[in-house]
């Protein structure tokens, strides 16, 4: 009996270790991502806070994706120049995000381009290096530490990266944001400052500290 009774805890154990583990990475409806963006193009700077919010789904190629709107303003000035920046509101489609939770993978495709691209893969462990078209520098980096943090309800992986990244959440995106970047040495980095949701506010802090 004890021997009947210890491989049912086994099994009932190691199931719920496995259901853990295949946590869905599915965009919530009314996702929204609270972000801040700079760039520096020759003499131009742009400084940029705005949100990404899900908006719905669509079809593309018969493949059902979750649109992503973003607003907010660009402070757009010229380096050494006196004159104020120049504000210009951003209120625009920016791309669409397949959740593929079989390959526990984010494909996004943006306007413009032939084909939808990698974004994320969440299935990683300690050693793992991350792919996707998530900025420049956040391709090959390899996650040296493993965490969770708590949304709401619901505890979501997080991947500690090697410089020059910092973590990826899963579900959620990275440190740089849902699209963004962290790459100070280049011209162009981003953050993600607070991750939302109904009933639910995870601050992210992407640009300062762990």
């Amino acid at each position: 009996m004890n021997t009947l009774f210890r491989s049912v805890f086994l099994g009932l154990f190691l199931l719920g270790a496995s259901g853990a583990k295949a946590q869905s990475i599915a965009i919530h409806d009314d996702a929204v991502w609270h972000e801040e963006f700079w760039l520096y193009d020759g003499l131009t700077a742009h400084h940029s806070t705005f949100t990404c919010s899900a908006d719905g789904d669509t079809l593309i190629d018969g493949l059902v994706y979750t649109r992503i709107h973003q607003l907010g303003v660009d402070s757009i000035s010229v380096l050494g120049s006196t004159e104020p920046a120049e504000a210009v509101l951003m209120d625009r489609y920016l791309g669409a995000i397949r959740v593929d939770e079989g390959e526990r993978r984010w494909y996004v495709w943006f306007g413009g381009y032939p084909s939808e691209l990698l974004l994320y893969d969440f299935d990683l462990l300690v050693g793992s290096t991350t792919l996707g078209i998530w900025g420049d520098c956040g391709v090959g980096l390899t996650v040296y530490e493993v965490d969770s943090v708590l949304v709401g309800t619901t505890w979501h992986s997080r991947y500690h990266l090697d410089l020059p990244g910092r973590f990826i959440i899963e579900g959620i995106g990275s440190s740089a944001g849902l699209f963004g970047q962290l790459c100070q040495a280049f011209k162009e980095f981003s953050c993600l400052h607070v991750y939302e949701q109904p009933g639910a506010l995870l601050a992210v802090d992407g640009c300062g500290t762990l």
